[in-house]
């Protein structure tokens, strides 16, 4: 039974690559940026700009654009179960099925969500 099984070998880039270093480099400091803007809002949560631009939808953004820059780390990681798993929802939702979800799904959730924050706020 054993002598059917193909030895497999796992492909993956290595983080010393330039092709590796550049990406990553440049979403550390897109999520180094992206931290910054979240404390600079929070700090400053109570001024009328803030409020008025819509605090609780622009952190949701910001959340949002965290995870899109943590995306890179995800692709780039050795092969593994956590890491495979994670690689799998990111391509479901690069897939034309996924994406068609999100693009019909998504107006309508920040829509809804981006009232309700707003009914909060007010």
């Amino acid at each position: 039974m054993a002598d059917n099984f193909i030895s497999h070998i796992s492909k993956y880039m290595r983080w010393e690559t330039v092709f590796a270093i550049v990406p990553l480099c440049i979403c550390g400091v897109g999520i180094l940026l992206t931290i910054v803007t979240f404390a600079i809002f929070f700090k400053h949560r109570d001024t009328p700009l803030v409020r008025a631009s819509g605090r609780e939808l622009s952190y949701v953004i910001l959340a949002g654009l965290l995870v899109c820059f943590l995306n890179t780390y995800i692709l780039l990681a050795k092969p593994g179960t956590v890491v495979c798993l994670l690689q799998r929802s990111v391509e479901y939702l690069h897939s034309d099925r996924g994406a068609r979800y999100a693009l019909q799904t998504a107006p309508c959730l920040i829509m809804s969500y981006g009232g309700a924050f707003r009914r909060q706020s007010a």
